[in-house]
């Protein structure tokens, strides 16, 4: 369970929710580092706090996703001939 004490829901944008229901319903590609790292200038951009921690929360959750997938590409890399 993720704790968004110091997130104020009615601070968050359409985009804040996109970048949510893109994380929560992921599948290989829809969210990508470039879509990412779009957000995070936004969000920098935008100097609300809630916003900066709700994608503290959206990146913590995207990271190990994306570790596990990296691995399993190593590994299927160290196995090909």
């Amino acid at each position: 369970m993720y704790e968004l004490l110091s997130v104020d829901p009615n601070e968050l944008t359409t985009v804040d929710a996109d970048m949510w229901y893109k994380v929560n319903n992921y599948e290989r590609g829809l969210v990508t580092p470039v879509d990412l790292q779009e957000y995070r200038t936004d969000v920098k951009n935008s100097n609300n706090s809630s916003r900066l921690q709700f994608q503290g929360l959206i990146f913590n959750k995207i990271s190990p996703i994306w570790s596990y997938e990296t691995q399993e590409k190593i590994k299927k890399d160290k196995t090909k001939p």
